[in-house]
């Protein structure tokens, strides 16, 4: 179902009766993170813009299982102007961190690898490279989803590390671990609503929380209703 999220009015009557349905088995599609899970973002000049927000983040919990994100304690998004890691994972005794670093400036990010499967990731995610400037120049839906390609690969690797390697998250990711995160990561993309991702930057910002609320149910009302009657 394409749900248009700029008609949504959050002060509505209908968003009213919406949201008094969020109560009870509607707790289900609960839009919110973990009150475990810390996002930061690291302070970045004005000219500069992360591709996810702290609101595109909120549909994590209607995309991945509950035990998936419980092991992950914390997102910081930085800036790839001064490293080659767009995407990381660390450790933090039982819990995992993920460091994204990808932002644009003028619908630009670094080239950061002249190696043929990066580049064919770009060119599969709609970056379109200019190799005289050493930049890729991306539209926002482009860089919204590879910005989540990044995340759910990293997310993948602490879910693997929980599944098959008990726990200890050690070293570099093998090609079988890798070929892995990449089908997980491809899996939770096909679970992106095309009418959120599909969304400008200046729309997102227009959009309050409790619109979202509103349009993430409407985009999943055949579940909602399933839970409502069981």
């Amino acid at each position: 179902m394409s749900v248009n999220l700029g008609t949504i009015c959050p002060h509505s009557s209908h968003s009213n009766k919406v949201r008094a349905m969020h109560d009870g088995k509607a707790q289900l599609l609960s839009l919110k993170l973990t009150h475990r899970m810390k996002v930061s973002y690291y302070k970045i000049s004005p000219d500069y813009v992360y591709p996810l927000s702290r609101i595109d983040l909120a549909i994590l919990s209607g995309i991945l299982s509950p035990s998936s994100l419980a092991v992950i304690m914390g997102i910081r998004f930085g800036c790839n102007t001064k490293t080659t890691q767009e995407g990381r994972i660390v450790q933090r005794g039982g819990r995992y961190e993920i460091r994204i670093n990808f932002c644009l400036k003028n619908n630009r990010s670094r080239l950061l690898s002249a190696k043929k499967t990066y580049q064919r990731t770009i060119d599969y995610f709609g970056g379109k490279i200019d190799r005289e400037t050493g930049l890729i120049v991306w539209s926002p839906e482009s860089a919204k989803r590879y910005a989540f390609y990044l995340l759910f690969h990293e997310i993948a690797h602490a879910v693997y590390c929980e599944q098959f390697k008990g726990g200890k998250l050690e070293g570099h990711g093998s090609p079988t671990e890798e070929s892995w995160c990449d089908e997980y990561a491809a899996g939770a993309l096909k679970k992106l609503p095309e009418a959120w991702v599909g969304m400008s930057w200046e729309a997102i910002g227009r959009v309050t929380p409790v619109a979202f609320e509103v349009a993430w149910i409407k985009l999943n009302l055949v579940e909602f209703l399933q839970h409502m009657n069981a």
